[in-house]
């Protein structure tokens, strides 16, 4: 029977390159006082378009007990 011993797999001349495993921060497409203005002007524009709406709402409801 004849027995050889495996050959093993050994890393190349010098080593193997770095590997980089540093934390790369995410890109910031906002800031947080652009963030606050966004919502504050949504919200805004939410309840004027919710008093028009229940202001027409209201006036339909009044013409309707009046007659």
């Amino acid at each position: 029977m004849n027995v050889e011993t495996p050959i093993q797999d050994m890393p190349p001349q010098g080593g193997y390159a770095p590997i980089n495993y540093k934390r790369v921060p995410a890109k910031t497409y906002f800031k947080g006082w652009h963030f606050f203005a966004g919502l504050i002007a949504a919200k805004v524009v939410g309840f004027y378009i919710y008093r028009q709406n229940r202001l027409k709402t209201l006036n339909k409801l009044y013409m309707v007990k009046t007659f």
